[in-house]
């Protein structure tokens, strides 16, 4: 009984964590300007969902997903890797799987139209799923071969060294009984 009311409460602890609120405000932003907000990935895959709708102002807005190293290139004009993307609009929503690792940033972009100052309703959330963790990966071949080499030599010295010490006594010994005959008692 003690069990199983300690296995229900788990699980209603894992359901609880399946989901974590990023942003969930109302937020203004300026005439040609953007926002961005942090995203980090560190215990498991995720979905990262974002949702928005402008409740003021006559500007289209879109909504990106970038790694952090991508933000600054995107703040100077610089060609960047989108990860996702929104149409820009009044209102939209994305869905981006995300399956590695890293901090990412969610970037509400107010400059599609160089239209007017906004105020929005942003929702984000990252959404978990129950058993999933990050897939091991293959290493580099060079680092593979580095690791199987310093494996190797491990072993020899590791083994090598006990064994020679095994293998010097147990020679002496036969030597040493070489002389010895029963006959001579």
């Amino acid at each position: 009984m003690k069990l199983a009311l300690a296995l229900a409460l788990c699980a209603a602890a894992l359901a609880q964590n399946s989901r974590r609120d990023l942003f969930d405000e109302t937020v203004p932003i300026p005439r040609n300007q953007w926002r961005a907000i942090r995203v980090a990935v560190t215990e498991r895959p995720a979905t990262l969902h974002c949702r928005f709708r402008v409740e003021q102002g006559d500007s289209t807005i879109r909504a990106l997903v970038v790694t952090a190293g991508d933000v600054e290139l995107f703040r100077n004009g610089q060609p960047f890797r989108r990860l996702a993307q929104t149409e820009a609009g009044r209102d939209g929503s994305l869905e981006l799987r995300i399956s590695r690792p890293g901090d990412y940033r969610l970037l509400i972009d107010n400059r599609t139209t160089g239209g007017e100052a906004v105020r929005l309703n942003l929702k984000a959330w990252l959404d978990f799923r129950e058993g999933e963790s990050f897939a091991a990966r293959e290493l580099p071949s060079e680092t593979r071969r580095m690791v199987l080499g310093l494996s190797l030599v491990w072993l020899l010295v590791a083994g090598g060294w006990p064994g020679w010490k095994i293998w010097r006594a147990w020679r002496r010994r036969r030597e040493a009984l070489r002389g010895f005959h029963l006959g001579q008692f």
